[in-house]
Formats: C-alpha cells, sequence, structure tokens
C-alpha cells in the first residue's frame, strides 16, 4: 500500500497561513520552534498558541481528519534534509523560523510528498455551464 499524504491543497493553505504571519514579522519563531514542533507533531497548535486566530478556518487545528498529521509528515521528510543546512543551502539565517517553515513546505511541494484530494461532488470538474 502506498504511503498516504497530505493534499495538495493542505499544502498550500498552510503555506498561505504561514505567509501571512510572515507578513507581520518573524515575530521570534526560531529554527528550534518549528523543528521541535515538526518532531511533537505540535506545530499547528504551537503555531495557535503562539499567534490565536493563525488557522483562522480551523484546517490545522481543529480537523479530526488526517490532515494536520500528514502535513506534519511531509514537513519532517524535507526537514531532514534541510536541518543544520539552512543558511547555505536556502539562504534562511537563523531566527527566521517563519521562513524556514515557508521553505519546509515549499520543498515538500517541489518534492510531490502530496496527493491531490479525493472527488468530493460535482465541482471537481468544475462549476456548471450556463445553458443557451
Amino acid at each position: 500500500m502506498e504511503k498516504q499524504r497530505p493534499w495538495l491543497s493542505s499544502l498550500v493553505h498552510a503555506g498561505m497561513l504561514v505567509n501571512i504571519l510572515l507578513q507581520r514579522g518573524n515575530q521570534g519563531v526560531t529554527f528550534k520552534d518549528v523543528y521541535g514542533g515538526i518532531r511533537s507533531g505540535e506545530l499547528w497548535k504551537e503555531l495557535e498558541r503562539r499567534f490565536p486566530g493563525f488557522d483562522h478556518f480551523g484546517v490545522l487545528t481543529k480537523s479530526d481528519g488526517p490532515q494536520p498529521e500528514l502535513l506534519i509528515e511531509s514537513l519532517a521528510e524535507v526537514a531532514e534534509e534541510v536541518e543544520n543546512n539552512e543558511e547555505r543551502d536556502n539562504g534562511i539565517a537563523e531566527g527566521n523560523g517563519l521562513s524556514l517553515l515557508l521553505c519546509l513546505i515549499l520543498s515538500a511541494l517541489q518534492k510531490k510528498l502530496w496527493e491531490d484530494a479525493p472527488d468530493r461532488g460535482p465541482w471537481k470538474k468544475g462549476p456548471p455551464r450556463p445553458r443557451n
């Protein structure tokens, strides 16, 4: 059986949320915070604790489905390659944990550590076309 992966839309959503935080400034998130959150599996909850409202739709912190954990697993895979080479390979200086997290998300996207979401209704093929 093939390993289950997060949905592409979940990775993109996580990246957009991290980008929103980055626009407000790094806010003291360190590499240690990011790697520790990935290792403990509590990354999303920790970000929500530090930045209330971070996950405004609850996709990462209130979901009872597997997506939050699958995202962490994909990030853990790329973190193994990035850790201790953040600045040399990716240009991210220590102390820029949110930039590191966005880098990990982009790396997971690049390495295709995701799968398409299952068909969830008629919108899979696009919106209905008007009749003439």
